[in-house]
């Protein structure tokens, strides 16, 4: 049961309000836009934003021995994989990291080639990632911290673009801050793998008490289509796609099977596949379009097609 207030919202990339259900987990709709096909949260918490905001001694308990180095992140395999492919299309340069939480992804950049900053409108994780890691991280969203115009040479949002729910707003101010030359890196879970998943699991084997979709917090919900439209609309161009690993946790058979969908979503990818329901994320560079506000909604770019077809 949901206590909190419900708002019904129209798509976040379009703005059209005809949306067809496809899922829901309790109160909480995940919708389909009549035009644009993207799936998104309605009705959804009208403060999503209020869960990233924990007591420090909560975080403490939950991510303490990380902090201290006492042990390891079970995401640092994704961060490292994650980084080696950042490292080949912008090896230095000023790295802005949206949404750096405790800096877990930060730490693993340091002592490469880029000089680190970050934003986190948790108080308590930018607060952390500064004591414990010494990163330059400010309390602020990316459209609060008011960089300069091209500053940075490279933007990573980690598991960040699910949580917008104004893209079109953040995608306009990370191409503000970004040099001419700058790249952005997405990485979201895969709408397709999710919904997968919920049919299995509810309709399949008849668990409908599992939550698929996260969606208290995840108000937009990516396709490999819906991706590559929200991000030419926003004026960028896909340098560059791959399938990243999937995040491990849970019970031994839940690890070993994400494994194995890993291994054959890359198959599928590599024999042109694009990105399908095995596919548990989806993980992009991509550069400026230079002729921003021409490049059609619905279609590629030719460098799109080339080096970072996504369907």
């Amino acid at each position: 049961m949901i206590a909190e207030p419900l708002v019904q919202v129209p798509c976040p990339s379009c703005g059209a309000d005809v949306p067809t259900r496809v899922a829901h987990e309790g109160a909480l709709g995940i919708a389909r836009c009549g035009v644009c096909r993207l799936l998104y949260v309605t009705p959804r918490l009208a403060h999503p934003q209020a869960h990233y905001h924990g007591e420090r001694e909560a975080v403490l308990r939950k991510y303490g021995p990380i902090l201290r180095g006492e042990q390891g992140h079970n995401r640092d395999p994704n961060y490292e994989q994650e980084l080696a492919v950042l490292r080949r299309y912008k090896p230095r340069g000023r790295l802005l990291d949206v949404g750096t939480h405790c800096g877990f992804f930060l730490r693993k950049a340091r002592g490469m080639d880029w000089e680190l900053t970050g934003v986190e409108p948790s108080p308590i994780g930018a607060q952390l990632a500064r004591e414990f890691y010494g990163l330059d991280v400010k309390t602020a969203t990316l459209q609060g911290a008011q960089f300069p115009n091209g500053c940075f040479d490279l933007v990573t949002m980690v598991d960040v673009f699910e949580h917008v729910g104004e893209p079109n707003e953040v995608l306009g101010e990370v191409r503000r801050v970004l040099r001419e030359d700058g790249l952005l890196f997405v990485k979201v879970p895969n709408g397709r793998y999710n919904l997968f998943k919920y049919r299995l699991f509810r309709r399949g084997l008849g668990l409908r008490q599992v939550e698929i979709f996260d969606a208290k917090e995840h108000v937009v919900h990516y396709t490999a289509e819906t991706l590559r439209r929200v991000l030419e609309g926003g004026g960028f161009q896909i340098r560059f796609a791959f399938v990243p690993r999937p995040i491990q946790d849970g019970a031994w058979w839940k690890r070993a099977l994400r494994s194995v969908a890993y291994r054959l979503a890359q198959a599928q990818r590599a024999l042109g596949g694009g990105f399908g329901e095995l596919a548990t994320d989806i993980a992009v560079v991509a550069a400026k379009a230079p002729d921003h506000g021409t490049l059609p909604a619905n279609r590629s770019s030719a460098a799109t097609r080339r080096n970072g077809e996504l369907v």
